[in-house]
């Protein structure tokens, strides 16, 4: 499971608002490639799809990413490679921040937690979630209920999630280089 939060303000009015991005997969490898192919979806919402409202008020968009430094994912040529052709591929600038270790440690990693202890408890009640496909499903109905018992999921940080994004990503459906 990967978390990432979104914060953006629409119509670049000055209003905060945090989405949470949640791809589910089967795909044991949490490397370069996985974390590319999520982003890029990520990305795509803001710029070219529904949520394209966030980036409207600039012509070229620019997006701030806070990483931790896992060498893995993002500290190859690869990576390097990705953010300085970002504007060429996808019509917007990637500025990408790295952690020192241990820091970042925040709300996105609370969310993954909450998320996976969700699913452990509904499994301790009986649900039976036996797959990717399973948990997802899980997750997106949780997601909603929340979502239509008030529009957000805290009242208590400034940095309160409107939405929920809940991502199946395929085990073969993540292009390896």
């Amino acid at each position: 499971m990967m978390v990432a939060l979104v914060h953006h303000s629409p119509d670049d009015d000055g209003r905060h608002e945090t989405d949470a991005w949640v791809f589910v997969s089967s795909d044991p490898n949490h490397d370069f490639d996985f974390h590319t192919y999520a982003m890029d979806i990520i990305l795509q919402y803001y710029i070219t799809g529904d949520g394209r409202a966030a980036t409207a008020g600039t012509p070229i968009p620019k997006v701030h990413i806070f990483t931790d430094g896992c060498a893995k994912q993002y500290k190859g040529k690869r990576n390097f490679h990705a953010v300085a052709k970002s504007l060429h591929r996808l019509d917007a600038i990637l500025i990408h921040n790295f952690a020192v270790t241990s820091h970042f440690k925040g709300a996105h990693d609370g969310i993954g937690g909450l998320l996976k202890a969700l699913l452990r408890e509904a499994e301790k009640r009986g649900q039976r979630i036996h797959d990717t496909q399973a948990a997802a499903d899980f997750l997106k109905a949780y997601a909603e209920a929340k979502e239509d018992g008030g529009g957000h999921f805290s009242t208590w940080s400034p940095y309160r999630i409107k939405r929920f994004h809940i991502k199946l990503l395929g085990h073969r459906e993540i292009p390896r280089r």
